[in-house]
């Protein structure tokens, strides 16, 4: 009897420590859903999809939505403290902007596709109303489609191509067209470098090609490209690009590389004035659209007019595996009733990340009509305020932060 009796006490043990045991990884394990508003029109959410691939791994979903017609709600782009070459964590950017420009910053995204190697941004940036890089492609199948704001709070998604014609005012020679701005790597290209390129305001040239640049004295700009707006200068120095080049405040260098572009830079340019002007023109509106103050251009189009984007589009812009494999990713998509969505979903030990069609496929159960697909892998960051009105990581808290070229903030006007 006294066995019997022990061994239900045992056995009562036992299934009390199995419960204990069961509740206690339910509470580790269970996926969470919670939403925070912190202003009229602003609003982080979490949510978690359990289970997706049938293996019991889970997704973690961050979000941010903010409501476009509240008219003290935008977004902007910060770019790092130089153009190429330079990298900061989201955290510190959002910071760094706060402290910089007093702008009430509460939330944000990484940005745009770069080079990990040197920091070169792989697309067309705009930020605060000047243009920080252009690399437009040649081929009408890989335009990559660009998210704007122009001056008046408009926002739309759209191709966007930016040119650039220095024209020679004494009328001796014909217009120079501007293949690329800022761009480190400018094979085959015109292009012009500010002395915002990198921390040492020095461009380094391409050994093993033919080239040759043009130093500009500018007299009505310290070298700030706007869109529209007309630069004047005189050429003081042309030669052959065989070492770095400092550039200084109110100047801009013009290099051209290869053998098609090595005789654009003439000897005879010296001396010479000129003008150069940059117009962005539209392929929606199929006009200049001069008053964009806020462009980034995504890798492609994950939902387009309603419609998500299938294989065949994706495939002459990236490779198979950056299509088909979850990886962690970070988007920004519009909903039909002018909501903006910047959305994250993390690849980790807790979360299988997304493939582009899962990632398309949930932002269009949002609401999502047009959406674009921005840097992920190990860029993927969101962050937002507390209530003590600091900014936090929202995804991963284990991971570490890459440092990135632009992020994406969000601005409010309320205090």
């Amino acid at each position: 009897m006294k066995a019997l009796r022990k061994n239900f006490k045992l056995f009562i043990v036992s299934i009390f420590m199995f419960l204990m045991f069961s509740i206690t990884t339910a509470f580790s394990y269970t996926p969470y859903y919670y939403k925070i508003t912190l202003e009229e029109g602003i609003t982080f959410v979490h949510d978690t999809l359990t289970n997706y691939d049938g293996k019991g791994n889970n997704q973690e979903i961050n979000y941010i939505e903010l409501d476009f017609n509240n008219p003290n709600i935008s977004l902007s782009l910060v770019q790092s403290d130089d153009l190429s070459a330079s990298k900061e964590t989201l955290l510190n950017q959002l910071e760094e902007e706060r402290e910089l420009t007093g702008k009430n910053i509460v939330g944000g995204v990484n940005g745009e596709f770069f080079r990990l190697a040197d920091g070169q941004p792989l697309f067309t940036t705009i930020s605060d109303g000047e243009i920080f890089s252009i690399i437009d492609t040649k081929e009408e199948s890989l335009k990559r489609p660009v998210f704007y704001i122009d001056k008046y709070r408009n926002f739309a998604f759209d191709y966007l191509t930016i040119t650039g014609v220095l024209k020679f005012l004494n009328g001796r020679y014909d217009d120079l067209k501007i293949d690329s701005l800022n761009k480190l790597d400018s094979y085959n290209d015109t292009n012009v470098s500010t002395y915002k390129i990198n921390p040492e305001s020095t461009y380094y040239p391409h050994q093993g090609l033919p080239s040759r640049y043009m130093l500009i004295e500018l007299s009505n700009s310290d070298g700030t490209i706007h869109p529209g707006s007309e630069i004047l200068g005189q050429v003081i120095e042309v030669g052959e690009m065989d070492e770095p080049k400092k550039i200084k405040k109110n100047q801009i260098l013009i290099t051209s590389y290869g053998d098609e572009n090595y005789y654009n830079i003439g000897y005879d340019f010296l001396y010479s004035p000129v003008s150069i002007q940059f117009d962005i023109f539209s392929d929606n509106d199929k006009k200049m659209r001069n008053d964009i103050i806020t462009a980034f251009t995504g890798h492609e189009y994950l939902i387009r007019n309603g419609q998500e984007m299938d294989f065949n589009y994706y495939k002459n812009l990236a490779d198979v595996s950056l299509i088909n494999n979850r990886n962690a990713r970070t988007a920004i998509g519009v909903t039909a009733d002018s909501k903006v969505i910047l959305f994250t979903v993390d690849k980790s030990d807790e979360s299988l990340g997304m493939s582009l069609k899962e990632l398309s496929s949930y932002l269009k159960s949002l609401g999502i009509i047009n959406a674009m697909n921005l840097d992920g892998g190990g860029s993927t960051s969101i962050s937002f305020e507390n209530n003590e009105h600091k900014l936090f990581l929202m995804n991963d808290q284990d991971k570490y932060q890459r440092a990135v070229v632009n992020v994406i903030a969000v601005t409010s006007q309320n205090k």
